[in-house]
């Protein structure tokens, strides 16, 4: 999603709009026209992504590791992922190869949140914003397109890693820059600020949107089109739908260039704009000036910036907020290594062990991962309209309980993939293993249902307390802290969704043992976190 981009939203400053952008701020019920441009923009990339997703654990899996010889490239990274040699053969060799497809699928959505750091670094500190956001497109197009030739599947690999860091940022800085921008030129940054936590909603559906008409179209295109060892075109066709998705993307974004934020000019104004947008709390626009309070001491805040101040100051000052703080990123790593299974060993179990028959014919693997953002839009409601009617109340729950209540979710979700996959009878001998019984369908669908309740209990969650939670001064920071939590749960999920080839059962039974131990630890440690993170400055 966006979670990624958000350091550089935070870094950008503001610019003189130019004409069509200044006329886009009175239409759209108050927002400018530029967020249907990138609204258009990121739902298209979507698509590409989480169709090339949706693929990409099979692909690897019939297609590239049966005989990696001829992959430019593997025989630098076959002994990190574990490929198997030519002397390996029959079970083990299938076992053995969706073992390293799972880590290398590990290692590749560990960098997708990786790189966007860079991107956003040299978007503000040379290149700008849109220069960047093209070169994006253009490369994770030409990465989508390159999938189809087996021989550069890492090289394909490799560009949409480098197009997705220089895009994401880029995009989503845009978004929040259009309301920065807005507040500084109406000299009513609180009301901007507000409409852009609108806005960020809104994004938030263009994202579900691709992400789930996205495994329809290329699952659709693979099962129509064949996709076995001898016969890849199913493959290919749905790699060109994905890149024609962000071909789209790219097109939308250049036709509606005008109505999104020019990149910055080196001038007074930009100056000035920069200068207020620090002023003022970049989630709900209220000052960051304020009066000396019982949380300073009775003493003025410090400076966060400038020759008397900077990070390391700032940091001393809440070294007690930042060490709970990341205490609490750090529980994060296991529970993403549960959810960021879905494109990966959910997508092996839907594909061998369950019966997808739907009304007579066979729905395609790729579909099932349209569960997951179908719920995410199904379900947002329900959550925060959960949380609403609590604190209306005065019962809402600190986010630390939250988390571990979906945390405690998650487990529940992996209790019932693991008694579905219990269901299944499985019949192994040296050349191979064939499932007699197969799973129901419900199982699956239950199971990514529950794990997407626990989901909304924790990454949104999460990600809205971070910017709470950060002081002046440490928000980029404390978005770099939240996005490591992504980075290596990703980097985890995939080394752990190694041990599936090797017991679906016991793998599954796994996973939900490290939910329910995070859970746990995140109860019994919750009372001192929330004193941690509410602590006042200079508390020890």
């Amino acid at each position: 999603g966006a979670l990624e981009s958000e350091p550089s939203s935070m870094a950008s400053g503001g610019m003189a709009p130019d004409r069509p952008y200044r006329r886009g701020l009175r239409v759209l019920r108050g927002h400018p026209p530029g967020l249907a441009v990138l609204f258009c923009t990121e739902a298209f990339e979507r698509f590409s992504y989480y169709g090339m997703r949706a693929l990409l654990v099979l692909y690897m899996t019939h297609i590239v590791l049966p005989k990696p010889t001829n992959i430019l490239g593997m025989r630098l990274i076959a002994p990190l992922v574990g490929v198997p040699g030519d002397d390996v053969s029959g079970a083990e060799r299938e076992r053995m190869i969706k073992a390293a497809a799972s880590r290398l699928y590990g290692f590749y959505t560990a960098l997708v949140y990786l790189t966007p750091l860079v991107g956003g670094y040299l978007a503000d500190n040379y290149f700008g914003q849109r220069p960047m956001v093209l070169l994006g497109a253009l490369t994770m197009a030409a990465g989508h397109v390159l999938m189809a030739w087996r021989e550069g599947f890492l090289i394909a690999l490799v560009l949409i890693i480098a197009g997705n860091g220089a895009f994401k940022p880029c995009l989503t800085a845009q978004l929040s820059r259009l309301y920065v921008d807005a507040g500084v030129k109406k000299e009513n940054a609180p009301e901007a600020f507000r409409k852009r936590a609108h806005a960020y909603s809104i994004f938030y559906i263009g994202i579900n949107v691709g992400a789930f008409l996205s495994p329809l179209v290329c699952g659709a295109l693979r099962a129509r089109f064949g996709a076995n060892e001898d016969d890849p075109k199913g493959y290919h066709a749905g790699f060109f739908a994905a890149g024609a998705g962000m071909v789209v993307s790219t097109l939308v974004y250049v036709g509606g260039a005008r109505l999104v934020p020019p990149d910055e000019r080196r001038t007074a104004f930009s100056r000035r704009a920069r200068t207020r947008a620090r002023r003022y709390d970049p989630i709900d626009g209220s000052e960051r000036v304020r009066a000396p309070s019982v949380e300073d001491g009775g003493q003025a805040p410090a400076r966060t910036g400038g020759a008397g101040g900077g990070v390391g100051a700032t940091l001393s000052r809440y070294r007690l907020r930042t060490a709970a703080y990341c205490l609490m990123v750090l529980f994060v790593v296991p529970l993403a290594s549960v959810m960021e299974q879905g494109g990966n060993t959910t997508s092996l179990f839907a594909e061998e062990g369950v019966d997808r028959t739907f009304f007579g014919a066979e729905v395609p693997t790729e579909w099932v991962q349209a569960i997951n953002p179908f719920c995410v839009v199904a379900f947002t409601p329900l959550v925060q309209g959960t949380y609403s009617r609590l604190d209306a109340r005065g019962r809402e729950p600190h986010t630390i309980r939250k988390m571990a209540f979906g945390a405690a979710t998650l487990f529940l979700s992996q209790v019932i993939i693991a008694a579905g996959s219990a269901t299944t009878r499985v019949t192994c001998t040296d050349d191979s293993c064939v499932f007699e019984r197969k799973a129901n369908m419900m199982w699956l669908v239950a199971s990514i249902a529950t794990l997407t309740l626990g989901e909304l209990q924790i990454n949104p969650v999460g990600l809205a307390f971070t910017a709470e939670t950060s002081p002046a001064g440490l928000e980029t920071l404390f978005m770099a802290f939240w996005m490591s939590s992504n980075f290596v749960g990703n980097l985890m999920a995939g080394l752990l969704g190694a041990l599936y080839a090797y017991g679906r059962t016991k793998f599954f039974a796994i996973l939900a043992a490290v939910a329910a131990a995070t859970s746990g630890t995140m109860f019994l440690a919750s009372g001192r976190l929330q004193r941690a993170l509410a602590a006042p400055p200079r508390s020890w």
